[in-house]
């Protein structure tokens, strides 16, 4: 894990371009290519252990490295890792195809998939599903970071968007209160074998 500073910005939203320059070079590129966890940490910023540790998951495809961050964060903690995934309505999106999205039973059935497995492993860390609704997912997730101790997202792979990570990761690095930890994409068994201890198997 690598920690950064941010330089102090402003928390109005959206970010606008002109404030990457304020984000500071060096963090920007950790952030968008470094190999390991990155957390961000903003003047001011506590991290008070009995408050939840918020993930924010895609549950329709969702990332072991991040997941498993997120609980080992909870686990160390001490705190309830509340996992968000936004559903953003249908046909409220530029980017809409005009098919119908996973309604909040279905999301939470498929959250709940998608921890099966971490959810044994972390036995000890208790656990809150929550689906969150609006047309912009960067500042609904920003708004469940309100009162949270720690932020985990997913950042884009190096060779997908080297110019930047998307909006959720910027706006909440920009603008969250708690530090925000951004989670590179890696192969799940190295991210479950380093949180569990397991030795990886080769071959």
């Amino acid at each position: 894990m690598v920690v950064v500073g941010r330089h102090g910005l402003g928390t109005a939203l959206p970010s606008a371009p002109f404030q990457r320059a304020h984000l500071g070079a060096v963090t920007a590129h950790l952030m968008a290519y470094a190999s390991c966890p990155v957390v961000v940490v903003g003047p001011g910023a506590e991290r008070v252990r009995d408050r939840p540790v918020v993930l924010g998951l895609d549950a329709a495809a969702p990332s072991a490295p991040l997941i498993a961050c997120a609980f080992d964060a909870a686990r160390r903690h001490g705190s309830v890792l509340r996992v968000c995934s936004v559903r953003v309505p249908t046909g409220t999106s530029r980017h809409d195809d005009g098919t119908d999205r996973p309604d909040d039973a279905k999301l939470r059935s498929l959250l709940g998939e998608a921890l099966s497995d971490w959810r044994t492993v972390f036995a000890d860390v208790p656990v809150a599903l929550d689906v969150l609704e609006g047309v912009d997912p960067a500042a609904r997730l920003l708004d469940a970071a309100t009162g949270a101790s720690l932020v985990v997202v997913g950042a884009h792979g190096p060779g997908t968007r080297p110019a930047g990570l998307g909006p959720a990761p910027d706006v909440l690095v920009r603008n969250a209160t708690c530090p925000v930890a951004v989670v590179p994409p890696r192969p799940a068994r190295v991210a479950h074998d380093r949180i569990t201890g397991r030795q990886p198997v080769r071959g």
